[in-house]
C-alpha cells in the first residue's frame, strides 16, 4: 500500500468528517500530521482552536497555580487529534511542537460544552486533572461527536475495570473489618458467615 493509499484509507475509515486526506497531509511546524501519529494509530477526529487550559483538580480553587493556560502561537492553531486510543494535543512553537497525550484509559469523564464567551470546547477529566480544549475553529457538531466517540470507545472498559477494582478493594477492606470483629469475639460464627456472604455477593 502506498503512502497516498494509506492516507486515503485512514480518512475513509475515520469516524468524523474532520479527518480528510488533506488534513492528514497538513504540516504542523514542517511535520505532516500523519507522521506525528504512532504506528497503526487511527485518527478519528481533528479539532482546532486557540488554547488549552489544564486544571489541577487536587488544588484548592483559590490556588493561583491551579490552572495553566497554553495558547497557540500567533498565526497558528492548537490541533487536537482524537485517535482510536488517545487524545493528542499539538501546539506549534517556534522551533518545535509541544505535545500533550492523554490515553483513553486515563479518562474518567468527557464532555463537549460551551465555554464562557460562547466558544465550544472539549472538556476531558483524568484522575486529578481536567483539560479544557478550545475547539472553536471546528463545527460544534464535530466536537460533540468526538466527545461521544471517546465516551463510547472500547477503552472505556479499562476505566470500568479500574472502577471494578476499586469495588474489590472496598470488599477486601470490609472483610478485614469483619474478621477483626470476629477475632475480638464481637460477632458469632453464624453472624460472621452471614455478613461475609453479603460482602461477597
Amino acid at each position: 500500500m502506498t503512502d497516498a493509499d494509506r492516507l486515503d484509507e485512514l480518512a475513509d475509515t475515520a469516524d468524523g468528517d474532520s479527518v480528510t486526506t488533506e488534513v492528514l497531509r497538513r504540516e504542523i511546524n514542517g511535520q505532516p500530521l500523519h507522521e506525528l501519529l504512532e504506528d497503526a494509530e487511527r485518527p478519528q477526529y481533528f479539532l482546532t482552536g486557540s488554547m488549552l487550559d489544564i486544571v489541577d483538580e487536587s488544588a484548592p480553587e483559590s490556588d493561583p497555580g491551579r490552572r495553566r493556560r497554553k495558547v497557540a502561537s500567533s498565526g497558528t492553531s492548537l490541533s487536537t487529534v482524537v485517535t482510536d486510543r488517545r487524545l493528542l494535543v499539538l501546539l506549534p512553537r517556534t522551533d518545535d511542537i509541544e505535545r500533550l497525550s492523554v490515553p483513553f484509559s486515563d479518562v474518567v469523564a468527557v464532555n463537549a460544552e460551551n465555554a464562557p464567551g460562547g466558544n465550544h470546547r472539549l472538556s476531558v477529566r483524568t484522575g486529578d486533572k481536567s483539560y479544557r480544549i478550545d475547539t472553536s475553529q471546528t463545527e460544534s457538531a464535530e466536537t460533540d461527536s468526538a466527545s461521544q466517540y471517546i465516551d463510547a470507545t472500547e477503552l472505556t472498559g479499562e476505566r470500568t475495570h479500574r472502577d471494578a477494582a476499586g469495588g474489590v478493594t472496598e470488599s477486601l477492606d470490609a472483610l478485614e473489618r469483619l474478621a477483626d470483629l470476629y477475632d475480638r469475639g464481637a460477632i458469632t460464627d453464624r453472624e460472621f458467615e452471614e455478613m461475609k456472604a453479603k460482602i461477597l455477593e
